[in-house]
């Protein structure tokens, strides 16, 4: 097992990890020009095109003021906050961004949040495909201005007010690298499950993916078959995927097996319009017995529910159901 990253500091509710890597993407801005959101941004998508900005200057008196960098306890961004959490963001800061910067800048206390002198003349810059490398201190302070001044939107809170000012999206390659290498790996295991339940025990197969609303039918051929699934499985969403993974775990065991072929029979037995049933509240019968809400929480019913064990077996084994009575 590799070792757990490095936090390097917390801003913005997003956790910077040593060794990661950050890049800046496109905002879509829904209100910007048809053409720009057709590609998905909110600037003009062309070379030299970036965004100059500065850390917050907050003023104290008519004359005076400091630069709200959250490098120390009372900086503004910080109002509010519980002390300890302030401490610990702060103490994080200091080790892992300002004195590694100091010290390649060869300059102590550049960072001060009253060093005018320093923060009047910096000027950081975003632009599109821009890589943040966390050793190289420079980047590392633009990475953090970018989201302390909101300049930067978190990815996945593109929706959140806070960010309504920001061109940019700060995404976590990592993080996305690792997602699309799961999504592969269980790709290819599925596929695997595929070929192989293909030949051995087809009517699972079959089950499993009526179960997953993929109708088909048990004459198409092979073929045909791998073209239905693959298309099924290619969705850009790996929710397809996780979901047949799932199944065919779960029709390891009786019940799982059980639940997707009831499945498949009540709904057949519905569309033929006999057995099956639904009164005008939406509430499914077999013949008198209330079975569910919808097909496939009878069917879950059905499998589980020691009552309605003489359903599952007139259902599973095409027998009459016997009444008790």
């Amino acid at each position: 097992m590799s070792a757990e990253k490095k936090l390097l500091f917390e801003v913005e509710g997003v956790k910077i990890y040593a060794g990661s890597i950050y890049v800046v993407e496109n905002k879509e801005d829904l209100n910007a020009p048809t053409g720009f959101i057709k590609i998905g941004t909110s600037r003009l998508p062309s070379d030299g095109v970036d965004t100059s900005f500065q850390p917050t200057y907050k003023q104290t008196s008519a004359t005076t003021g400091l630069w709200d960098t959250g490098f120390h306890e009372f900086s503004p961004c910080y109002k509010g906050q519980d002390k300890v959490i302030i401490q610990k963001r702060v103490e994080d800061l200091k080790k892992n961004l300002v004195d590694p910067f100091e010290r390649a800048l060869g300059q102590e206390g550049a960072l001060a949040h009253n060093n005018d002198t320093f923060w009047a003349s910096k000027n950081f810059k975003l632009f599109v495909d821009q890589v943040f490398d966390t050793a190289e201190p420079e980047d590392l302070l633009t990475l953090y201005f970018g989201l302390l001044t909101r300049e930067l939107t978190p990815n996945g809170q593109e929706g959140n007010a806070k960010f309504k000012n920001s061109s940019y999206v700060l995404t976590d390659k990592t993080k996305t690298r690792k997602r699309e290498d799961k999504k592969t790996s269980d790709l290819y295991r599925a596929i695997g499950l595929f070929e192989k339940f293909l030949v051995s025990d087809r009517p699972r197969l079959l089950s499993i993916l009526n179960y997953s609303n993929v109708v088909v039918s048990p004459e198409i051929t092979d073929d045909a078959f791998r073209s239905t699934f693959n298309e099924h499985m290619n969705q850009e969403s790996s929710v397809n995927i996780e979901m047949f993974l799932g199944l065919v775990e779960e029709t390891e065991k009786e019940e799982g097996r059980s639940k997707v072929e009831i499945y498949t029979k009540l709904k057949e037995a519905y569309h033929r319009g006999n057995t099956v049933t639904k009164n005008p509240n939406g509430v499914f019968y077999y013949e008198e017995y209330e079975i569910g809400p919808d097909l496939k929480s009878a069917a879950t019913n059905i499998a589980r529910t020691k009552e309605l064990e003489p359903i599952k077996k007139a259902i599973l084994l095409n027998e009459e159901i016997e009444n008790e009575n």
